[in-house]
């Protein structure tokens, strides 16, 4: 409850204050942008809340609240990275989830697929809004949508080098989600052809990041690459196994992240079909998932980053659905 009267204070603080920065015209094209680099720096706060619920009952209002500062200024550069990051990670953290747990109601006949198409058509509307929105924003860059399906792989990253700074986190963030919102559309629209072909460029939008930041997110990085190389057949260049050891580097690099396992179990054992190697992972999920509540009550570890307690939140929310349905998960 605390937590959600916090944000809603900062909500309110924020909305009371605009009137006077918009009082008159020049504070009227300040403030937006004032207001796009405190939120986009601020963002980060959101990374650190525990409680999952707090997160998808709040997100959405914080969201529609940038677009509306957005709207008085629609060439605001920090505020369409904070909404392509905002609205990819929504998709991600929330939408997914969603879906998750209804597709696996339905192979125990506890829910029926007109649910499916719902929340499946709700993920592809939060991501098509980050990928709009990261668009927009790297057309601002000086790189339009049409440069990015001609460009090859090489092309592509010299583009980006050319009219971005690789040193941004800004930047770094609005490509990362940009990738993010693009493969999952991707991912939940197997059936159009065109969109499939669109996933080496997804890839090499997410190399121009790994290659700065090979650890972003926590292990990002890892777990794109992990999933890329799993979900694409050996005919078509995909390897199981490379896959499999990218997502244990990142687990390993990362041990207090553990959405990492979660992805893991999620995009490579489940559809491997590898149901040993899913309940020893399901073990070592719940072990990790103690460890890590042990730090929320005890704060005994002065090397835990708060910035992973979201991805921790979702990751224990996804272990209780697994949980839930083990049984017909591999039926």
């Amino acid at each position: 409850m605390q937590s959600t009267t916090r944000i809603v204070v900062k909500i309110l603080l924020v909305a009371l204050s605009l009137p006077l920065l918009f009082a008159c015209g020049t504070m009227e094209r300040l403030a937006p942008s004032v207001a796009g680099d405190l939120l986009q720096k601020g963002q980060r706060e959101m990374e650190t809340e525990r409680n999952y619920e707090v997160f998808r009952e709040s997100a959405l209002p914080n969201l529609k609240f940038i677009e509306g500062i957005l709207y008085v200024n629609p060439s605001e550069e920090n505020l369409l990275a904070s909404l392509t990051k905002g609205y990819a990670s929504y998709a991600v953290l929330v939408s997914e989830s969603e879906l998750l747990e209804v597709k696996l109601a339905i192979k125990k006949q506890s829910r029926k697929r007109e649910d499916e198409e719902y929340y499946k058509k709700r993920a592809i509307d939060f991501y098509t809004r980050a990928q709009n929105y990261g668009l927009r924003f790297l057309k601002l860059q000086g790189v339009s949508y049409e440069q990015l399906l001609a460009a090859s792989s090489e092309e592509l990253a010299k583009l980006l080098d050319q009219n971005l700074d690789g040193e941004n986190s800004r930047d770094l963030d609005a490509i990362f989600f940009l990738a993010q919102a693009w493969a999952g559309l991707i991912n939940l629209q197997k059936e159009r052809p065109r969109l499939m072909g669109q996933l080496p460029l997804v890839k090499s939008l997410f190399d121009w990041v790994c290659l700065r930041e090979p650890n972003y997110f926590f292990g990002g990085c890892m777990a794109f690459n992990g999933a890329y190389e799993v979900s694409r057949p050996p005919l078509l260049g995909g390897n199981p196994q490379k896959g499999l050891q990218l997502f244990q580097q990142g687990i390993e690099k990362n041990r207090d992240n553990l959405f990492l396992q979660v992805a893991l179990i999620e995009y490579a054992l489940i559809p491997l079909e590898e149901k040993e190697l899913f309940q020893k992972q399901m073990a070592e999920l719940k072990s990790a998932i103690q460890r890590i509540t042990a730090y929320w009550e005890e704060s005994t570890s002065s090397s835990y980053d708060p910035h992973q307690n979201l991805l921790n939140a979702l990751a224990m929310k996804h272990y209780n659905v697994l949980k839930q349905y083990d049984k017909t998960i591999f039926e």
